[in-house]
């Protein structure tokens, strides 16, 4: 599996973004379309600004109203390590994971 290059994108307002070439993020009001994913991503705007980039060790994400590792999670999802690396992910302002891009 190839390595994704490191991204750092900051979103702030409404638009497309082109994270890389074979990937495409819409923010449309309320609602993100992930191109790859075909995935509707529902957020508050009041997030702005969130920042799309590669996933980080330290990554938390809130299930349940729980903070948990993001490492944790994909282990239970039964997620493998190699395609792990490869994950992006969107983060609001305190670097808290508000989806996982490319998971279903």
């Amino acid at each position: 599996i190839e390595k994704i290059p490191e991204i750092n994108l900051e979103i702030s307002t409404d638009g497309v973004y082109f994270i890389n070439k074979n990937m495409k993020l819409t923010v449309d009001k309320n609602i993100c379309y992930f191109e790859t994913g075909n995935t509707k991503i529902w957020y508050n705007v009041y997030e702005y600004p969130v920042l799309i980039g590669n996933r980080m060790p330290k990554d938390k994400i809130l299930i349940k109203g729980k903070e948990k590792s993001l490492s944790d999670f994909l282990t239970n999802k039964k997620i493998s390590h190699i395609y792990r690396k490869n994950l992006l992910v969107i983060v609001n302002k305190e670097n808290q994971v508000l989806f996982i891009l490319g998971m279903q």
